[in-house]
Order: C-alpha cells, then sequence, then structure tokens
C-alpha cells in the first residue's frame, strides 16, 4: 500500500511482496512497538545476510520472512538487517500472533525444504516459529499441520495444504483456516500456468498451544469453492479476516485463478452463526448425555446454545480440578442464544480451576455451540 512507509537499511527488505499479517498491541509499553507485522519478501540471495542452509537447491528471488514494528500503523521500521530464517530454509510468513508467552509466525514451507517423518517429500506444509520478545526467533521451527493424506503410507496423490492458516486469536484457543490443496488431475498443457487445474477449498483448523493445530472434522471444506461458473469456482484464499457481529459471524477470502489469467480476483464473505463452527450434541434418541471442559477460571460463564425447550433444559454443573462436583454449584439452562448467562446459586470460586459438565436430558434437542468463560470483573 503506498500511504505506508517501510523503512530498513536493506531496500529488499522493506518491499511486501506478499501475504502481510498485523498484530496490534496498544499496551506494549514501547510506543514504536504497537505495531508489528510480518510479511514475505522476495529478496535476491545476494542480500540476504546470514545466507541460508544447504538444503535445497539455489533460487533466483528467495522467499524471506521479514518483521516490522510502527508506531501508529502506517510508519514502519524494519526490525534487524537480516531476515528471520536467514542461515536456515526459506519461508513464506503468513500468519503473526501472540499466544501464551510466545509470539508465533505460521506459513508455508515445501519440499524439498520440508517433508515427511521417512524424509520423502511432503509438498506443502504448515510450519512456526516463535519469538519471546519480537526481536530474537528461535532457528527451530514446528510442524503446525500437514493434512492427514500427506502423513498417510501412501500418501493421498496431490493432496497438501496451501499457505500456513488464515487465524482467529480468541484467547485460549485458536481458530483457523487452511487452504485445502489439490493437484490437477493431469499435467497443463505446453505453455499454460504450471498450476493449471489445481483446486483450492479452505478448511478449519483449531490449536490449544498456538503451535499445533487439528482438523475437527478431517478432510471437510467450512467453506468449499464455488460451482462450476461461479465467480469463486477454482480456489480460494484465507485471510486473517473474522468478525463476530451481532449474532453472526463473518469471514471475508478471496479467489485465485490457478490458471493464471486473473479470472474474477474479488473478495468473498461468508456468514453463519455467531461462533457456529461446530456443536455438541445427543447422538442416540432417547439417551442422555452429557460432555466436560477443560478446567479454567473465570467469574461468569456463559453458552451459545440453540434447541432447548422448555421441558428439556440443559443442567450445568461446576466442577473441580478432579471432576468432583463443587457442592451447590448447579444450575439449569432453559434460554436459547449466542451468548446466555449462567445464573449460579453463588459466586464461582475466585483463583480455582473448574470445569464444567453440561447434560442434555433424553428428549433434549439442545446444540451447545461454544462455551465462554469471563476473567474477572469487566473481562
Amino acid at each position: 500500500n503506498n500511504i505506508c512507509l517501510i523503512e530498513g537499511g536493506v531496500h529488499s527488505m522493506t518491499r511486501v511482496n506478499d501475504f502481510l499479517s498485523i498484530l496490534h498491541e496498544p499496551d506494549d509499553p514501547d510506543p514504536a512497538r504497537r505495531y508489528k507485522c510480518a510479511f514475505i519478501a522476495h529478496m535476491p540471495f545476494e542480500e540476504v545476510k546470514g545466507g541460508r542452509s544447504k538444503i535445497g537447491p539455489d533460487e533466483r528471488r528467495w522467499g524471506a520472512f521479514i518483521t516490522a514494528t510502527s508506531a501508529d500503523g502506517l510508519r514502519w521500521k524494519v526490525v534487524g538487517d537480516r531476515p528471520v530464517n536467514a542461515g536456515g530454509e526459506r519461508f513464506e510468513v503468513s500468519g503473526l500472533y501472540r499466544f501464551g508467552d510466545f509470539y508465533h509466525a505460521t506459513g508455508q514451507l515445501i519440499s524439498p525444504w520440508s517433508w515427511r517423518a521417512d524424509g520423502s517429500s511432503v509438498g506443502r506444509d504448515m510450519l512456526a516459529y516463535r519469538s519471546p520478545d519480537f526481536t530474537t526467533w528461535s532457528k527451530a521451527k514446528a510442524r503446525s499441520f500437514i493434512r492427514p493424506g500427506q502423513a498417510a503410507n501412501p500418501p493421498v496423490k496431490g493432496q497438501q495444504m496451501h499457505m500456513g492458516a488464515g487465524i482467529w486469536n480468541r484467547g485460549n484457543v485458536i481458530l483457523g483456516l487452511h487452504g485445502m490443496w489439490q493437484d490437477a488431475a493431469q499435467p497443463p498443457p505446453k505453455g499454460a500456468s504450471w498450476n493449471l487445474g489445481v483446486r483450492i477449498d479452505l478448511g478449519l483448523l483449531v490449536s490449544n498451544d498456538g503451535v499445533h493445530f487439528r482438523e475437527p472434522v478431517p478432510g471437510h471444506a467450512v467453506i468449499p469453492r464455488g460451482r462450476d461458473g461461479e465467480w469463486d469456482d477454482i480456489a480460494i484464499l484465507q485471510g486473517h479476516a473474522f468478525v463476530n457481529e451481532g449474532d453472526r459471524t463473518l469471514i471475508w477470502y478471496s479467489h485465485w485463478d490457478t490458471g493464471g489469467r486473473l479470472k474474477d480476483m474479488h473478495i468473498g464473505l461468508a456468514t453463519l452463526r455467531r461462533d457456529g463452527f461446530g456443536h455438541l450434541s445427543r447422538q442416540v434418541s432417547e439417551e442422555e448425555a452429557h460432555f466436560i471442559t477443560s478446567t479454567f477460571e473465570a467469574s461468569a460463564i456463559a453458552l451459545n446454545v440453540d434447541g432447548i425447550t422448555a421441558g428439556a433444559p440443559l443442567t450445568l454443573q461446576l466442577l473441580d480440578h478432579l471432576d468432583r462436583p463443587l457442592e451447590g454449584m448447579t444450575a439449569s439452562l432453559d434460554q436459547n442464544g449466542v451468548r446466555v448467562p449462567v445464573t449460579w446459586p453463588r459466586p464461582l470460586p475466585a483463583g480455582k480451576k473448574t470445569a464444567l459438565r453440561v447434560h442434555y436430558p433424553a428428549n433434549s434437542a439442545a446444540r451447545v455451540y461454544a462455551v465462554y468463560v469471563t476473567r474477572g470483573v469487566g473481562s
């Protein structure tokens, strides 16, 4: 964007070539670092201080992982005089977030710079770097995600994951969308784009540690590409573009013409029930059911729920960290909504790890989409 100024000692490090990710931390004690970003710069290799590892072939342009900081989001300064991945392998960074004690940057690597457990080609996979201070980054990378077909023996032909994940940091869990890449059935004809025929849908990812991601339903396209003839029928790309507005979740995505003809490079909007990525409900008719959450500390609890009827309320029980019921901490929920507060007989225990047990009666049609916990007054 030409309204932004990016300054740095190496000019090729200041050029945003792809996948810019921005993190706003208004409480950073250093005003010059309240905006942080990561992006891909295609640097001439001779300008990469620190060189690269001996893995893989030489390239005319190197996939450099660059970070920068800003006080206002308009004027930026590159961090350091070399890419984060200098001395290592090329890396197509596509995500940036803080989770726990670390900043994390996720993105895409590809064979021969990455491989399966037996050393064979993996194609495209998702890896992560981390840093405690946004200045010093670990040289050790973690594999964050590969699709099940990539890990199978033998692997599913043509199945890959594309460009890491579009990230939505929800505090104690991270949601993301990843590109479900499928190779073309046939090689492209001579003179055509190398990836003509590649198709990409978007799948859902979840992480509880900020490093390792999983698909709740492997292979499920939460946002499929359009039907043949529609504007987004070839391949769709994720972004860090999630918003909860009222009772809906809004997700923006874009279209990519893998044939290289720039067909309909528009922005799409997908909507769903607020946080309605999935739900828990009974499976077997006339059978009761329940689930128990992981432990948490909270001053208030609310549920995103639908399908409750007057004759079949949900029963909620607060448990200690060993799954033992806390005496007198039982509540009934007979309302539907995207954030229904739970009324308890007395305040939730402060400073103690607890868990929630949600019980469905045998005639319940309830669907629980999310459990929300509030930590502290006004949080």
